[in-house]
């Protein structure tokens, strides 16, 4: 089930779907989509930002101290999306998504994380 189908773009529909597919959480509803972060991918500083996410701490992520990144420019060419919602029974998630150029419109689920 999507919420707002009509307002959503084609990425947002893609994450959707992707997230429903998973079924990690048994998720059949995605309510309250936000983006939180979008920047460069970077495959080595990957579990430094999944040690972020699982400490609670997303805003830190683009912070030097905490996880070095490059600013983003046009000759990156991979994304790493951080989104958070809400399933069918009001509980929340963060997810980390890969884009690239190559892919578009449709973006992979890497990661979903359950909020406690």
């Amino acid at each position: 089930m999507l919420e707002d189908a009509n307002y959503m773009s084609i990425y947002d529909r893609q994450v959707i779907q992707g997230i429903i597919s998973d079924n990690q959480f048994g998720i059949d509803s995605v309510n309250s989509l936000q983006q939180v972060q979008y920047i460069a991918f970077d495959r080595d500083r990957y579990p430094e930002i999944v040690a972020l996410i699982e400490a609670g701490k997303i805003d830190h992520i683009e912070r030097k101290d905490d996880v070095q990144l490059p600013a983003r420019s046009s000759d990156i060419k991979e994304f790493l999306d951080i989104i958070t919602f809400k399933d069918q029974q009001d509980r929340n998630y963060i997810a980390t998504i890969y884009n690239s150029d190559s892919l578009y419109q449709d973006p992979e689920i890497i990661d979903i994380f359950k909020v406690v």
